[in-house]
């Protein structure tokens, strides 16, 4: 049976987009095990002494119930550059704990910093984000994600961002890439398209 993962941002001990994440592990839950009793992780995270400053990276593994949690220091790390990854079989519609399918095609990423992946001929994410594509005025997600993230759900829900058909060849009309997830706010991780390969 699949294990998962759930992966949350804490500052300061503090719990960030709990809402978000519960929706998540309760959803998948369900759907993958026919788990009806939903679960508030919040109250079940007890930020060890030695975690209570700073940013920490929480992640929950689980299958129908929960094995692990377990923390550490998050590590910010800035991407500057992404290689085009074309693999129209790969599957990830759930946050997996194996991610052994990302991991193969980040490996080819050759010298860039990481992979945007194309699927039949749509864009979805990178190795570890979704992507927002901005043109200075508008900001538009992939309709076509591998995992629709929690920080991109709750952008959507604030029309933050918009999401939108696109393609290999609409890449080009935007300026820059902004990749967000739990702990990837827009405008903290931007790459300009200029440095897609």
């Amino acid at each position: 049976m699949c294990r998962l993962i759930e992966t949350i941002q804490l500052l300061n001990g503090q719990v960030q987009y709990i809402d978000w994440h519960n929706k998540r592990f309760n959803e998948s839950r369900f759907e993958l095990f026919g788990i009806n009793s939903e679960l508030d992780l919040k109250s079940i995270i007890l930020v060890p002494k030695e975690f209570l400053a700073g940013e920490v990276k929480c992640r929950i593994i689980y299958q129908k119930t929960i094995e692990l949690i377990e923390f550490e220091l998050y590590a910010f790390r800035q991407i500057r550059s992404l290689k085009t990854i074309i693999h129209d079989e790969i599957q990830y519609n759930y946050k997996y704990y194996d991610r052994s399918s990302i991991n193969d095609l980040y490996s080819q990423r050759g010298d860039k910093d990481d992979i945007l992946i194309i699927k039949k001929g749509m864009v979805s994410d990178s190795s570890y984000s979704n992507l927002v594509f901005s043109d200075g005025k508008n900001f538009h997600t992939p309709s076509s994600p591998l995992l629709k993230g929690t920080k991109r759900a709750k952008y959507i829900s604030e029309g933050k961002i918009a999401e939108k058909d696109l393609t290999v060849k609409d890449i080009r009309k935007y300026g820059e890439i902004h990749l967000i997830n739990a702990f990837l706010d827009l405008g903290r991780c931007v790459v300009p398209v200029n440095n897609i390969f």
